[in-house]
């Protein structure tokens, strides 16, 4: 007999997948510069990412204590809806399993298409130094160099793919730690980086990019959630905001009945977007 789960579950068992799902897959965001809030935003709006700049001098035998201001600067960032819908069938709406794989492979596709965008502004063209090896020759040699290129950053991760960033494992599971998100795919402190973070997608990114050495200056993020009509809203069996307590990111969790089709119905949204900050705070890997 399959289990069977009350309709109050079905919100919490998506939201539990979910939540899982995007917290390994959106680890690279922790890298940028980001403003992520669960204010609600329309579409193609612009969000102004702070970004400091520079600062005064600093004083010998001052005088005068009011002088010198903190040079701050905005990056405009670009939002826009993305929507990942799926229709609910009678029986993954019975089996809690099937519901948790149905709600996983969806919110991967969701991730992909946010990592897609948030690579977008990692070109050579917009990140001049860069190390040229290809993923299963990358070395600690490899890593330095590029530690080098971001040294003066006030924060500096490198991101790399599968290939690359199995050349830095550890040998010892002592050596190996859990980011604060949950997800195993980040050492943190290795080879003078903040962090070492896995990310197993690469399309968004320039030809033949598989990492990037980063400050968060770089590259700025903005996320929020999208408008709901009041008389829309009204009628979703349920709708809630997830947030990733370490990213901080948010998507809206919506389900409903189609009055057409007769057909249960989940999506996720966001509103998000990236844009370039400071092409000297980044150095990319490339294969060729």
């Amino acid at each position: 007999m399959a289990n069977s789960l009350s309709s109050s579950l079905v919100l919490d068992t998506l939201a539990e997948a979910t939540l899982t799902t995007l917290g390994n897959r959106l680890a690279p965001l922790r890298a940028f510069s980001t403003d992520f809030t669960t204010d609600m935003m329309n579409q193609n709006a612009y969000v102004q990412v702070r970004k400091a700049n520079a600062a005064g001098a600093v004083q010998t035998n001052p005088t005068n204590f009011e002088t010198g201001d903190t040079n701050v600067t905005n990056v405009a960032v670009q939002v826009k809806h993305y929507s990942k819908s799926y229709n609910l069938s009678s029986q993954e709406l019975n089996q809690g399993f099937r519901l948790e794989q149905l709600a996983q492979i969806n919110a991967q596709v969701l991730a992909n298409k946010i990592i897609d965008i948030a690579l977008a502004p990692i070109t050579s063209t917009n990140f001049a130094n860069n190390v040229t090896v290809a993923q299963a020759s990358f070395s600690a040699t490899n890593a330095k160099t590029l530690w080098g290129f971001v040294a003066k950053s006030s924060l500096r991760h490198l991101i790399l793919d599968g290939t690359a960033f199995a050349q830095l494992l550890p040998t010892s599971g002592e050596n190996f730690e859990i980011a604060p998100g949950g997800s195993s795919s980040y050492r943190p402190g290795a080879y003078g980086f903040d962090g070492i973070i896995l990310n197993t997608r690469w399309d968004g990114a320039g030809t033949n990019i598989y990492g990037f050495a980063v400050g968060p200056e770089a590259v700025a993020a903005a996320a929020g959630l999208p408008i709901v009509d009041p008389g829309v809203a009204s009628m979703l069996a349920g709708s809630r905001t997830l947030t990733l307590p370490d990213l901080g990111i948010s998507v809206q969790l919506n389900t409903w009945g189609s009055l057409s089709s007769r057909a249960a119905w989940a999506s996720l949204d966001i509103m998000f977007g990236a844009a370039l900050g400071d092409n000297t705070a980044g150095a990319h890997v490339k294969t060729a």
